[in-house]
């Protein structure tokens, strides 16, 4: 997480006045836009019960998911309840509210000028359902026995579990204000999407990202085992019924699109959209005292607060978090590249989990380099040069080294647009025309921009 120099306690910020409190907090505020924005997951909270958007025919916004609200959720009474708690515990959140941000999105908006450097929010350390807050849990004796090495992922979603189902649980305000499984089954992070729905964009490592996080509930037994998590839920005595299956994939999806790092579940901060470039950075101090959204520079009424999940391309985006940038600048295209699988070298080309050279690159420079590489060892796969592997290929035989590398990346490019089953325009048209269920709806337009960028790619050639 962010080194914050400057350290205040929690006394100061759960009972002095408000002012003094925003005092401490411009303190920890100057070292915490000194440091670096670390990577965090997140997505947007949405008030069960609310309508599911019908309307799913555009490329994807600026970060989360979302649907059509009302322009003033920040007179909302739900609204006004969790802020009014959150400010009990003391916590600090009068320069921010929850807003409709066009589009479907809600997320987070000023209520006031701010100046740059300044807090929008202050969430005290005792409400962060984080991991330490996990093993302090009576619910930690479920793996503490059953699975002492599940990932923090799983006991954060068993702990979030356990909190929903106490009857005088501390986070039931912010809970509340959780997606609902009706909501993560209109979208929700790709990797919880049934594979069909995944395969849909037509991307081998978007199909294998999904599946491997899947595997990582399945592979768990206090996530995947409903009767033996049953059995152990009574025996430790914990509060309501054993969550089923499907509770637990709602809690994944929670944590998965939501956590902020090793902060765990924020409430408030987790409702910030994500976007690149960013106006606000968030941190928390070093003795764990408070976690703090702060202003990059000078923010007027009514902006929307911005953070960043990390430079991430639009794969991560959308297999993490359900959502993709239409204009992301790390954006990775991906090519198929399997006659290198046995030939490249394996420092210039991307790898898989398991250290063996993956059939899908990225294209670009390191590509270009990979092919280069095999170019000058006369290692290049003889229907890489060759359009549609037919013909004789003496005839590029005498080319140079990178009239060669040129050739074969070409034909890579050419091939990975061929194995699409509709073209860049027929996704168009598709997407325009409206009345898709949101999963698909995200799936054609990521299948879209992977084909746009791949004919950007070659008709620079």
């Amino acid at each position: 997480m962010f080194t914050i120099l400057l350290t205040v306690t929690a006394l100061w910020i759960a009972h002095s006045p408000l002012v003094d409190r925003r005092a401490h907090c411009s303190l920890l505020a100057e070292a915490v836009c000194r440091s670096p924005t670390p990577l965090c997951l997140a997505a947007k909270s949405r008030k069960k019960g609310r309508g599911i958007p019908k309307r799913a025919n555009t490329r994807p916004k600026v970060g989360g998911f979302g649907r059509p609200s009302t322009s003033t959720l920040g007179a909302d009474p739900a609204w006004a309840a969790f802020r009014a708690w959150l400010e009990s515990e003391g916590g600090v959140a009068d320069a921010i509210e929850l807003a409709d941000c066009g589009g479907g999105l809600r997320g987070l908006r000023t209520t006031r000028d701010v100046a740059s450097g300044e807090p929008l929010l202050a969430v005290p350390r005792h409400l962060l359902l984080d991991e330490k807050r996990a093993e302090d849990s009576p619910v930690s004796g479920l793996w503490r026995t059953d699975e002492p090495n599940i990932t923090t992922m799983g006991k954060l979603a068993l702990a979030l579990l356990h909190e929903a189902r106490r009857v005088d649980s501390i986070f039931a305000p912010y809970i509340e204000l959780l997606p609902s499984p009706e909501d993560f089954a209109a979208c929700g992070p790709a990797a919880l999407w049934d594979p069909h729905e995944v395969a849909l964009a037509e991307n081998a490592q978007l199909s294998t990202d999904s599946a491997q996080r899947r595997k990582g509930i399945a592979d768990s037994p206090l996530l995947s085992d409903e009767e033996l998590r049953a059995d152990r839920w009574v025996e430790l005595g914990l509060q309501g019924k054993p969550p089923t299956n499907d509770d637990v994939l709602w809690a994944v999806a929670c944590i998965t699109s939501r956590a902020l790092g090793s902060a765990g579940l924020v409430p408030i901060a987790d409702l910030a959209n994500h976007n690149v470039p960013h106006n606000a950075d968030r941190g928390i101090a070093p003795d764990g005292s408070a976690f703090l959204l702060v202003s990059r520079g000078r923010m007027k009424a009514g902006q929307q607060v911005f953070i960043t999940y990390g430079n991430l391309p639009n794969l991560v985006l959308l297999s993490q978090f359900g959502f993709m940038l239409a204009s992301n600048a790390v954006d990775m295209t991906l090519a198929r590249c399997n006659e290198l699988i046995s030939t490249a070298h394996p420092f210039l080309l991307r790898n898989q989990a398991d250290g063996e050279v993956a059939e899908w690159q990225p294209i670009g420079a390191q590509l270009r380099a990979a092919l280069f590489e095999l170019a000058e060892n006369g290692a290049l796969p003889p229907t890489l040069l060759l359009r549609d592997g037919a013909g004789d290929s003496s005839e590029v035989a005498n080319n140079s080294v990178s009239a060669l590398a040129d050739a074969a990346y070409a034909e890579i490019l050419r091939r990975s647009l061929a194995s699409y089953s509709t073209t860049a325009e027929e996704d168009r048209v598709k997407l325009a025309a409206g009345g898709l269920p949101a999963r698909e709806a995200a799936a054609i337009a990521f299948r879209m921009e992977q084909k746009e960028r791949l004919l950007v790619e070659l008709t620079g050639l």
